[in-house]
């Protein structure tokens, strides 16, 4: 038993949880053929010579079948699963008990150990076949759900999931496209998991789904993946789809492959809101017999024309490829929302306050002590700017503000025009200058405070209770009160007193000239 009791304990807190969740159904009575044909592929692929030499039979079970969500909240609705164990033990109906279905003269697959670099592998499921595409890419849809997770060996132990693939007329090595997203790591229990405490820290957890899920037996579960390549058109590729248990039988694990998801694709990329003036889409699947219609939004604009569309107004586009296969015509099609807009957003931007220090409502406000906050006010990158007098002038870029000026009316709204200058992205914003008037101060009634218990002339004086006579009900933003009239013999240094303050004076009577 591999399991520690600190992962036992964890798995009976869970367990409540586990028992009321709804299985996938799996069903291991159908033939490899059939899987292959029936739920993996759809359409503008052409697969044959689909065989499987190694799997559970070894062991008097069928490691691989088909699987359907039914009423669980399985990422998948139906696909194939391979497993390192009886595959139909992953699911159907719940079994608290660790999946151990394997022995060790259940082998394993050359070509699996070949393409990771390790040895001492068992319980191989492998499934292989050729196939022929009409497009350029290829990719299926899949996640690794596993026994190991949630025990300190899978630090160590690593049951992996391969997607072999190579031109069939060649010799030469597989090429294993199952890899950690982004990187050039095989996927498996020991790449893909989080933190073990004590034992080891987490690899790729943004890929680790979660443990005890419940819709299947297996103990964890990665994120849904995918693994694709490029390929030739028309060009027959040979496949092998692996999985197995690193280094010893114990604590299966399996993959799910989504149905019908091993299929060509287009890929016209991520939907996209841009300044510039116009995007290019690509839907080349590099297969001269292929036709090629672009819609927006669900509206036929280009007929039979070319793979590659330049897009000047925002909409849904859509391309659908037509193409021939074995006297059939197929449809690969993919979209994107495209939103072209000159202008971006702004962030508000604080007033520009200045008190009226002569009386007359009017000073002079230096504009480039704003350009920190400009800057703040819109996305991280290379930015021109500049102060208007009007949103006219900011729109058409002329009649910038040079130097410092005088307002006329306060508040005053100054336009700011912001450019990016690589993307040429608009943005607008205001800034008011306030002149404020200064405050009505008044000089209070001497603050009298009784000596404390002890009579030694010394006592606390808490200034906030003159706060209100001082400034006469005004709000002010702050204000200090000043030691400069304190006699230099006092024995008494404060330059600068906080209002929310109390302190000490050793005098009976000292006075505080105050400024705002």
């Amino acid at each position: 038993m591999k399991r520690s009791v600190y992962i036992h304990f964890i798995i009976l807190l869970c367990c409540c949880n586990f028992a009321i969740s709804q299985q996938v159904t799996i069903d291991n009575g159908i033939t490899a053929q059939q899987l292959i044909e029936d739920y993996l592929v759809e359409g503008c692929v052409e697969v044959s010579n689909i065989t499987s030499t190694i799997n559970g039979s070894v062991n008097g079970f069928s490691s691989f079948g088909s699987f359907n969500r039914s009423s669980s909240n399985f990422p998948f609705e139906n696909g194939i699963v391979l497993a390192t164990g009886n595959a139909a033990s992953g699911g159907n109906t719940l079994n608290s008990q660790d999946l151990n279905e394997g022995t060790l003269s259940w082998g394993t697959d050359s070509d699996y150990e070949t393409a990771l670099g390790t040895t001492n592998t068992y319980n191989a499921t492998s499934i292989e076949f050729d196939f022929v595409s009409v497009a350029n890419l290829v990719q299926f849809d899949y996640l690794i759900a596993s026994e190991e997770y949630g025990s300190q060996y899978l630090c160590d132990y690593a049951d992996s999931f391969v997607f072999l693939i190579r031109e069939t007329a060649s010799a030469g090595p597989y090429t294993n496209v199952a890899l950690v997203p982004g990187t050039s790591i095989p996927v498996s229990t020991n790449s893909i998991h989080a933190e073990i405490f004590g034992f080891c820290p987490p690899e790729n957890e943004t890929f680790f789904d979660n443990y005890d899920i419940g819709d299947t037996n297996y103990n964890g579960r990665t994120t849904v993946l995918s693994a694709g390549t490029a390929i030739t058109p028309y060009v027959q590729y040979h496949v092998k789809l692996v999985i197995a248990d690193g280094f010893d039988q114990n604590f299966d694990s399996a993959v799910f492959i989504q149905g019908n998801s091993l299929s060509p694709i287009i890929n016209l990329g991520e939907n996209l809101t841009t300044c510039a003036d116009t995007v290019t889409l690509n839907g080349d699947i590099e297969n001269s017999l292929a036709t090629y219609d672009w819609y927006l939004d669900n509206v036929l604009i280009v007929d039979d024309g070319s793979p590659i569309f330049n897009v000047t107004q925002s909409g849904t586009y859509r391309i659908e490829v037509s193409i021939p296969l074995n006297g059939e015509t197929c449809i690969i099609e993919d979209e994107i929302v495209i939103d072209i807009s000159t202008e971006q957003t702004a962030d508000p931007i604080s007033d520009y306050l200045l008190c009226d220090n002569n009386g007359n409502g009017v000073e002079t406000f230096d504009l480039t002590t704003k350009d920190t906050e400009v800057l703040a006010s819109v996305p991280p990158a290379n930015y021109a700017f500049t102060y208007h007098l009007s949103l006219i002038d900011a729109q058409n870029n002329t009649n910038p503000i040079s130097g410092p000026i005088q307002n006329t009316s306060s508040p005053q709204t100054i336009h700011v025009r912001i450019e990016d200058t690589d993307a040429g992205c608009l943005a607008y914003a205001t800034i008011d200058l306030v002149v404020g008037s200064l405050p009505n101060i008044t000089n209070p009634q001497p603050f009298r405070v009784c000596d404390d218990v002890v009579a030694d002339g010394y006592t606390e004086f808490d200034l906030s209770q003159i706060d209100n006579t001082i400034i006469s009900g005004r709000f002010l933003k702050s204000f200090n009160l000043l030691s400069t009239s304190i006699p230099s013999n006092s024995g008494i240094l404060i330059s600068k007193i906080s209002t929310s303050a109390s302190f000490s004076l050793n005098h009976a009577t000292t006075s505080f000239p105050f400024r705002e």
